[in-house]
């Protein structure tokens, strides 16, 4: 893997003076411990929005409750998910990643994104995130000692 900002261009996002068009994809760049899943959940469960994410094993492009079962959380995923041409299939309204350079890639000419993200005060975060990994003991930092 080989950061690219030729590869992965940012210009595939709309400004936010461009109006909207029916093929523009919401993009969700999903800061960790910044309510990124709650607004995942808020654009699935309220607004009706069909997305992505890795809910069952394996992959698939069966949709359950508005979720598609393909994973854009991993870097190997999203290019995955390209060579699917998962954004021209117009299976979804919302794509949501970390990997902002990387998920741009999902996007086209004729699919653009509209970026937004949600941020927490940093101390807020780590604070969230010492307590997190205290009681996730799914995750690999998990430490006893919190």
């Amino acid at each position: 893997y080989q950061p690219s900002f030729d590869k992965y261009p940012l210009n595939l996002f709309q400004n936010i003076t461009t109006p909207i068009r029916p093929t523009d994809v919401i993009f969700q760049w999903h800061i960790p411990k910044a309510a990124g899943t709650t607004m995942k959940e808020l654009l699935t469960k309220c607004f009706h929005l069909s997305r992505a994410e890795n809910r069952w094993i394996p992959q698939s492009l069966e949709f359950r409750d508005h979720i598609l079962n393909i994973d854009t959380a991993h870097i190997a995923s999203i290019a995955h998910a390209k060579e699917f041409g998962l954004v021209q299939m117009d299976l979804l309204d919302v794509i949501t990643s970390s990997y902002l350079h990387e998920g741009a890639a999902l996007l086209t000419e004729e699919h653009k994104g509209r970026l937004f993200t949600v941020m927490r005060h940093p101390v807020d975060a780590a604070i969230s995130m010492f307590f997190y990994l205290g009681n996730a003991h799914w995750e690999s930092d998990y430490k006893e000692i919190f």
